[in-house]
């Protein structure tokens, strides 16, 4: 049986819980996107999530219902489990933080399962301290973090030799990552984000019907997205020079967190230009597709190095529009220059001392501010790169149509999954050949009763004595429904009458298959609440 594990947060769940929308994608969107394409293309027999906390049946309507094969787990039966299941991969959908995951496979499961896990956002100060966890906690050659562009595969091999040197320099124990790092991009459903007629669009988003529209989507963040009054600047001066052609710039996103937009049209107005500005905010999801198409040209100008990819630009590629981006992280490997879009030049140099200086108690998203407004995009190219396209719709309509073919050759969903397929099976024959045997015990495993066992007045062993009052009600916390046997106490109870040991009451764990720190928790929880005395 193929099976695919994760493991999975309760504030993941709670987002998995709705269906996959439309539109820019967040890390929650991302994670739906991944999952039903996999339900779609692959072929598991099962897909286990392992659930860190309480958690319901998935309701009708709702991403985890949609498949049959999926079924929800306690995480504490991620141990008997992995006895009864050869997994093919567990893979870590949110994060590239594997650590805690290889180290849970090195000492539960007894057949060689490889663990994954995807790049998203991997440039804040925070993330050196999970990088470092990654490399200490037993990561094998069948282990990847699969990084969304190259871009993002130099980052972590730079945070790897940054530990390496430092923190193996510093302590005097050698630090490495002994797993892999491939690439495989982010993906995009060319089925949804397609081009449409741009006049019935326009129409319906109340747009100009005759105007050729230039679009910027994504948050509305000068601190961890990107400067916008730069490309206000760069669209006066292509404006200006286009005097023969009406033209306005159309930004749509997210504006909850910082209330950056009402600053971009207030530099509108400063700037002269407002007229021709049109600012959209906190857009319906599904409204997205059209956004694109209703447009004739594209525009992310991105110079924060939070930015590792570049989802936005590919949704406008598989809608037919040509792309202006900044020559600046994964944005390189997603727009070809002249043939499907225009990278602007980028400009940077060391000036970060005193941020780094601070890094580790300072405010990371300031951080990133800072460092961005040290980041010059060539405003004049950028300019230039606006000119020629408004002036051109065979341009435009060449770039896009290259574009649009791009996207279905590298970045369409089925495409990207295949990948991902690819790579688990190549990981899962390595880790099936490699014959390494489970850990016994791992630093990163706390001991809980032998670190605080000093606490009690007393600790119990297989001697002490209990005896029952008899028949009584139980009720429990809910939060203990799916830890509390309910025939296991009445067999306890039943049996504890006269008074009993408590090693001679674990002779019932060894009758019933109950593990023996189960049934020793049911002992102290019925003695917690008296339903046992001690004698």
């Amino acid at each position: 049986m193929k099976v695919f594990g994760t493991f999975v947060a309760p504030y993941d769940l709670a987002d998995l819980e709705q269906a996959p929308s439309e539109g820019v994608y967040g890390l929650s969107i991302f994670a739906k996107r991944f999952l039903r394409t996999l339900f779609r293309y692959s072929d598991f027999d099962e897909f286990h999530f392992f659930c860190r906390s309480r958690f319901r049946a998935p309701r009708e309507g709702e991403l985890l219902a949609s498949d049959r094969r999926v079924r929800l787990i306690p995480l504490q039966e991620f141990s008997a489990s992995a006895r009864e299941v050869d997994y093919h991969i567990l893979h870590n959908i949110w994060t590239p933080d594997i650590g805690p995951w290889t180290d849970m496979r090195n000492r539960l499961c007894p057949i060689g399962v490889p663990v994954t896990g995807t790049t998203h956002t991997i440039s804040y100060q925070s993330f050196l301290p999970r990088v470092l966890s990654t490399m200490l906690m037993g990561a094998r050659p069948n282990d990847s973090i699969i990084c969304t562009t190259d871009s993002a595969k130099t980052v972590m091999l730079n945070w790897i030799e940054h530990l390496r040197r430092e923190f193996g320099g510093q302590s005097g124990m050698p630090v490495h990552y002994d797993g892999r790092l491939d690439t495989i991009p982010l993906g995009v459903d060319g089925e949804i984000f397609v081009p449409r007629e741009k006049g019935a669009t326009r129409l319906r988003l109340n747009l100009p019907a005759e105007d050729v529209l230039i679009l910027y989507v994504g948050r509305f963040s000068h601190i961890d997205k990107m400067d916008l009054f730069p490309m206000l600047m760069a669209f006066k001066k292509a404006q200006e020079r286009s005097a023969g052609q009406r033209v306005s710039l159309v930004l749509a996103g997210s504006d909850s967190v910082y209330k950056y937009a009402s600053r971009v049209e207030q530099f509108a107005v400063d700037l002269g230009i407002a007229s021709r500005v049109i600012v959209r905010t906190d857009l319906p999801d599904g409204d997205m597709p059209d956004y694109y198409s209703a447009c004739d040209i594209f525009i992310s100008p991105s110079d924060n190095i939070q930015e590792t990819f570049g989802q936005s630009i590919i949704e406008a590629m598989s809608c037919g529009l040509p792309v202006i981006c900044s020559d600046w992280d994964g944005y390189k490997e997603l727009v070809e220059h002249n043939v499907n879009g225009y990278r602007v030049p980028t400009f940077w140099m060391q000036c970060d001392h005193k941020i780094c200086d601070h890094a580790s108690l300072g405010d990371s998203m300031m951080d990133h501010f800072y460092l961005g407004q040290s980041v010059s995009v060539d405003l004049e190219e950028m300019a230039i790169a606006m000119e020629r396209l408004i002036g051109n719709k065979s341009l435009r309509e060449e770039w896009g149509n290259n574009g649009r073919k791009r996207v279905l050759s590298l970045f369409d969903w089925p495409v990207v999954i295949r990948q991902y397929l690819d790579l688990w099976q190549e990981l899962k024959q390595k880790a099936t050949a490699s014959g390494i045997a489970p850990r016994e015990s791992s630093w990163y495993r706390p001991e809980f009763f032998q670190t605080f066992s000093h606490y009690p007045t007393r600790n119990l062993d297989s001697l002490s004595r209990v005896k029952t009052h008899g028949p009584s009600e139980f009720k429990w916390y809910s939060e203990l429904a799916d830890v509390i046997n309910p025939a296991l106490i009445e067999q306890i109870i039943n049996t504890a009458m006269a008074g009993a040991t408590i090693g001679e009451l674990e002779q019932l764990a060894t009758t019933n298959g109950t593990p023996l720190d189960s049934f020793r928790f049911h002992v102290m929880w019925l003695l917690k609440y008296q339903h046992l005395i001690l004698l």
